[in-house]
Parts: C-alpha cells; structure tokens; sequence
C-alpha cells in the first residue's frame, strides 16, 4: 500500500478555490503495473463513490483493475481529497488529492472536465471549467474581470503524511486541509514518482 500524492501547479487568473464539482467527480490516470511496469492501454477512470470488490471478496477500493500483460490485479482507492487549489497556490505545487495505489503507480492524470472555481472579487461560482485542452478562459461579469486556470502542470509524490480515509470528504469539507503539508510532502520525491505537464498526456489507446 502506497500512497500517493496529486499535485498540481497552475495559473490562476482572478479565481480561487479551484476544484471538483462534487464527489461524484472522475478522476483520470494512466497507470503502471508494480509488477512487471506495463503501461495500462487506457485511461483508467476513478470515481469515490465507487466500490469495486478486490480479490478474495474482503476488500474494496473505488477501482480494481488487471495488467492486460502479466494479469496481477491492481487497486486504486481516494484517501484524502480532493483539496482545493487557492489563489495563494497559484504557481506552485499543491496536493489535490491523495490516492491509495497498490500493484500500480500512476503515471498520467488527465483533468478534462467537471471543475469548478470562485471569482476572487465577485464570489461569481463557474461551475463549468473544462480542462481537455489543459486550460480554461472565462469573464467574471460582475467584477468586469477576465478569470482563467492556465498552465497546469502536474506530478506523483509519495506522501510522507498519516493519512486517514474518508471517502465522504468532499472538496469544500477538506479545504484548507493538506495545503501546507502537501507542499512540502514528498518535496524531492515527486520526480522519482512522475510528473507532467498534461499535454499529450493519456491519450487513449
């Protein structure tokens, strides 16, 4: 069992609170088999309010999935999460989630679609984000501002943190939570791990 570290790094243009909609949001990886390093050939799709059973029919995990090549099962489970991404994160890494992996590591994260963020000036909620093109241009009509997420960037970090499941912690409930110990957090491992700019990144098989 290995947990891992989500970090992402963006430019936020007078936005705030950058995050999942909900829950119920789909998180979306390309992952690598521990065992014999097989890249998985999609983009396997994890949600918190799944459970799926694992082998022996004791435990469960959000998604269980089998290496199309040496066939060992792997696992991959939220912990914690998903965290917010502030305006004071802007341009530097910060956890955003942290997934419990065992006999795969992740390898690619697509964010595409089901974000949201608040108007720093306004407050005005954009429910809407869209990230398949790996950025996001809007205009805060009531603060007369242009708003955007811009320049993602992302990487794996082992977490030297206790963490504690919750699955019904939703984003808005952890706010504020992991931000300063996600920064610091597997600082220097996160290379060793994997990281990535998003673009190119995942594309299916």
């Amino acid at each position: 069992m290995v947990m891992i570290e989500v970090r992402l790094k963006a430019e936020l243009e007078n936005v705030t609170d950058f995050q999942p909609v909900g829950i119920e949001h789909t998180w979306n990886f390309r992952v690598e088999c521990s065992s014999c390093r097989e890249l998985s050939k999609k983009v396997v799709s994890v949600c918190a309010q799944d459970k799926m059973v694992m082998s022996g029919g004791r435990d469960t995990a959000n998604m269980v999935i089998k290496c199309h090549f040496c066939r060992r099962e792997g696992s991959l489970d939220i912990a914690e999460g998903p965290f917010p991404y502030t305006a004071d994160d802007s341009g530097t890494m910060a956890t955003i989630l942290i997934v419990d992996c065992r006999g795969v590591d992740l390898k690619e994260f697509e964010p595409r679609s089901g974000w949201k963020a608040t108007g720093t000036e306004s407050k005005t909620l954009f429910d809407d984000v869209d990230l398949d093109e790996m950025e996001w241009f809007d205009y805060d009509a009531k603060a007369a501002m242009p708003v955007s997420v811009k320049d993602i960037k992302y990487e794996f970090a082992v977490s030297k943190r206790e963490v504690k499941k919750n699955k019904n912690k939703s984003g808005d409930e952890g706010k504020g939570a992991g931000k300063d110990e996600g920064k610091d957090a597997g600082k220097g491992t996160g290379k060793d791990v994997g990281k990535g700019t998003g673009k190119g990144a995942g594309k299916r098989a």
